[in-house]
């Protein structure tokens, strides 16, 4: 039955109302909503929606080739799934099922630090391209521990959230009582119980947690709410270029970080030369140029916490179009890759 109802979603606009339907309350405005007014929601969205093909007529189209390199594995498409924290918490499946739709779909799938399920599980589950994003936390041992575990499971690339020094202060989830440690209403508990569905399969599921720390909790922070504090408190404030270029250093591999302000370029250059992995600076500068040239061919992304727009960050002062490549562009560092986009949920 859900599934047809899937199928006679032609956009994500009824997507969203069909979630808004399956989910309680404090899930649906958790996924949906973000902090404060939400100006940057609604700015990103318009930045998305303010993109147009521009179609070219008495063009041969018989043979269509989306694909594109991003980095350095090819994707069927210019888009992929980025990062997405406690996704059990929408669908009992949770990650599982992303990863497999993403791989299904070819193309990338982006697992949060602060997934429900392992860096480990996610990898066993699907054999397709994956990208881990990662902060850098105040305990650098957690932050060395993700990283290596990562490589083990065979993750392609590392995305770095630079752009989170202090949790968001999301008004919706205040009201619905979706806080730390919960805080439920009245209201939301009601709503919760409306959603017979949702409550069975969160009784019937493995309870949720922080996966990739279950095993190492701190003194009292069993409970998954102890656990998100603690993470929240791991984000650090005095995060600079130097420790981007650390950690850089110990994946040794693929790598991005959020998006940046043009005057930042000259500086994100020097730190993203430090690393042998995709191409040589050359081809990047090239890449760069290029990109500078022509308007991007993929719509881009709606998160603006995604790790998916290094390149951005590299564009030339002196160019004309660095501003509207920094504000719109979720360019990929992996060569002369042309540009790919994250059809993404918020972390």
């Amino acid at each position: 039955m859900f599934a047809k109802r899937v199928e006679r979603c032609y956009n994500i606009a009824e997507l969203r109302k069909l979630a808004a339907k399956r989910l309680p309350a404090p899930m649906f405005h958790y996924i949906d909503g973000a902090a404060d007014d939400e100006w940057t929601l609604r700015r990103n969205t318009a930045a998305f929606d303010g993109y147009e093909f521009r179609p070219r007529s008495l063009v041969d189209v018989a043979k269509v080739d989306t694909s594109t390199t991003v980095f350095g594995e090819r994707i069927e498409w210019p888009f992929f799934c980025s990062p997405t924290a406690l996704s059990r918490l929408f669908h009992y499946e949770g990650e599982r099922a992303v990863v497999r739709a993403a791989h299904a779909a070819g193309t990338f799938y982006s697992l949060s630090s602060f997934s429900s399920m392992s860096i480990e599980d996610v990898a066993k589950e699907s054999a397709g391209p994956k990208a881990f994003q990662v902060y850098v936390l105040k305990d650098r041992g957690l932050s060395r521990e993700f990283i290596q575990r990562a490589r083990d499971a065979g993750f392609k690339a590392l995305q770095l959230t630079v752009d989170v020094a202090v949790s968001g202060n999301r008004e919706r989830d205040i009201v619905t009582g979706m806080t730390v440690p919960p805080k439920l209403s009245l209201m939301s508990l009601i709503d919760i119980a409306m959603h017979p569905a949702w409550v069975y399969r969160h009784l019937t599921s493995p309870k949720i947690e922080m996966a990739n720390v279950a095993h190492r909790p701190p003194p009292g922070s069993e409970k998954l709410g102890g656990i998100i504090q603690y993470l929240n408190n791991q984000l650090d404030r005095s995060v600079t270029w130097d420790d981007a270029a650390w950690m850089i250093r110990e994946w040794g591999g693929p790598f991005a970080k959020t998006r940046s302000a043009p005057r930042k370029s000259a500086r994100a250059r020097s730190c993203f030369r430090i690393t042998a992995a995709g191409s040589s600076t050359s081809r990047r500068r090239r890449s760069i140029r290029s990109r500078k040239s022509s308007t991007p061919s993929a719509a881009r992304s709606r998160s603006s916490s995604t790790a998916a727009s290094a390149a951005a960050c590299m564009c030339s002062k002196r160019s004309r179009s660095a501003r509207r490549l920094a504000r719109a562009a979720a360019l990929i560092y992996s060569g002369s890759a042309p540009a790919a986009s994250a059809a993404s949920c918020r972390l």
